[in-house]
C-alpha cells in the first residue's frame, strides 16, 4: 500500500523541479534598475534636472 509520503527518486526530482519553477514564476518581475543620485534612489523613468534614470541603472540626458 502506498502512503502519501512514499515517493520514488524520480517523483522527488519532479516535485523539486516543479517547486523551483513555481517559485521562480512567483518572484519573477520585470527588471527595473534603480538609479542613485547624491545618495537618493530613483525609479526607472524619473528625472533629476536634465537626467533620466534608465532601466540599467544609469543616468542619460533627456
Amino acid at each position: 500500500m502506498l502512503t502519501p509520503l512514499h515517493f520514488t527518486r524520480s517523483g522527488l526530482w519532479a516535485l523539486g523541479l516543479l517547486s523551483a519553477i513555481v517559485f521562480l514564476l512567483l518572484i519573477a518581475r520585470p527588471v527595473q534598475g534603480d538609479c542613485i543620485y547624491e545618495g537618493m534612489t530613483y525609479r526607472t523613468g524619473e528625472t533629476v534636472g536634465s537626467l533620466v534614470c534608465m532601466p540599467d541603472g544609469s543616468w542619460q540626458p533627456q
